[in-house]
């Protein structure tokens, strides 16, 4: 049986898209999907549908084929259609909210806001989830767009690499990318395309870390690089939501020590440029 992933959004930029894929990067045999009313922008989903009886037979041929179906989409106010309806609220302080947005956090099973409890949504995943390492890693993302939702004007980055033994970097950040854009476009090209470097960095940086890891990261469609059909293989899969996880894990200590620093250095200074 497919377990379906819905996501919807108080407004435009809440982060939809972002969590759609990461959802992607940690489930198991997954494929991500949108529903809207526009024309499918260059680039995007592959998987672009307008109307909820398109949406409805393609989820239906994904039975057996996939475990997990991550959708975003808008389109869904009066009934709870998926397993998992995820609603990510805007900030305080934002415009433009859809006039619906009431209804859709009202259906929703998980409302990702900074008033928002992880247990809240721990208890919802394990009513659908069975793997203790998977709700984590979910709750994980989750825990991330809340703590962007919630965040301050003045904000501290991290960012971690996996090195060899010389130093030399061998995953990071833009692989990271790189490889969930494989997945959800079939085709290494375009995912390099999608993420502005020139092919022949793209299949490098590729080539150098299976030389690394001494596995492949992806499997090649039957026309290579151009065309359709490429996925990542496990390890490439496992790579990717180990990065994840660890950069999140990391973005998390460092917002914590970063906020124990603010509190101590500025005492009540409320407000920073």
């Amino acid at each position: 049986m497919t377990r379906t992933w819905y996501i919807s959004g108080a407004r435009r930029g809440v982060g939809k898209t972002y969590l759609a894929k990461h959802l992607c990067a940690v489930l198991p045999t997954s494929i991500y999907v949108k529903c809207g009313r526009g024309r499918p922008r260059s680039g995007k989903s592959a998987n672009y549908f307008r109307t909820k009886g398109e949406l409805n037979a393609f989820i239906a041929k994904c039975d057996g084929s996939y475990e997990n179906v991550v959708i975003e989409a808008n389109t869904y106010t009066q009934r709870k259609p998926g397993n998992i309806n995820i609603f990510l609220d805007a900030r305080s302080t934002a415009n433009d909210i859809r006039t619906d947005a009431d209804n859709l956090k009202k259906n929703a099973d998980i409302c990702v806001s900074s008033g928002e409890s992880r247990s809240d949504w721990e208890a919802v995943l394990e009513a659908h989830v069975n793997n203790p390492a998977l709700i984590d890693a979910v709750l994980d993302i989750l825990s991330e767009q809340q703590r962007w939702i919630s965040s301050s004007s003045l904000k501290v980055r991290s960012k971690i690499w996996f090195v060899n033994s010389e130093g030399d970097h061998v995953f990071g950040s833009g692989l990271a990318q790189l490889l969930v854009e494989v997945e959800h476009l079939g085709s290494l090209n375009a995912a390099a395309k999608r993420i502005k470097i020139s092919n022949q960095n793209a299949k490098q940086a590729v080539e150098k870390a299976e030389k690394h890891f001494g596995h492949q990261l992806i499997h090649p469609g039957p026309g290579g690089d151009e065309a359709g059909g490429s996925k990542l293989t496990p390890a490439g899969k496992r790579m990717v939501a180990l990065y994840i996880r660890l950069s999140e894990k990391t973005a998390a200590f460092v917002d914590e020590v970063f906020d124990e620093a603010i509190a101590e250095e500025l005492g009540n200074i409320k407000e920073l440029p």
